[in-house]
């Protein structure tokens, strides 16, 4: 657990440290260095921004929901991990991080999950009426054999 959280800490340093030196130089950052400061991000929100777990999609939401929720959780004091990372960034590193994930393309992730879930639905739904169909016939052959049964005695 400890090694997590250091990586994590070494991860948003590093971003802090390269997206500083980018504001001493007053440029618009590269793709590359606003991709390395939504790096901390993406360790739960993947690298695209969509995920398949527990965690929000946020890739292609709109920016202004993205920043409006990235200041909010900068203002607030709560102790939930996001509000605390959060708040190693400034309102100016916010802004290009909701741009960078409000240009992402949204993924269809979610829609192939669906596909998975409802191709499982239909196997089970083959496999009971499989089932079904083999009780039956287990039915049959043992409705035949008692009526050889009862024909011998």
């Amino acid at each position: 657990m400890k090694k997590y959280q250091l990586i994590r800490y070494i991860s948003l340093i590093f971003s802090l440290l390269v997206f500083n030196n980018l504001q001493a130089n007053e440029t618009t950052p590269s793709p590359d260095t606003v991709r390395l400061l939504a790096s901390q991000c993406a360790q739960c929100h993947g690298t695209t921004g969509n995920t398949l777990g527990d965690f929000d999609s946020i890739a292609g939401d709109t920016f202004d929901e993205l920043l409006n929720e990235l200041l909010d959780m900068h203002a607030d004091n709560d102790n939930e991990i996001m509000h605390k990372q959060i708040k190693g960034y400034s309102k100016e590193q916010i802004w290009y991080i909701a741009d960078y994930y409000a240009n992402l393309p949204k993924n269809s992730n979610e829609d192939k999950s669906e596909e998975k879930e409802e191709d499982k639905e239909d196997e089970v739904d083959e496999e009971d009426e499989e089932d079904e169909e083999d009780e039956e016939d287990e039915e049959d052959e043992e409705d035949e054999e008692d009526e050889e049964d009862e024909e011998d005695e």
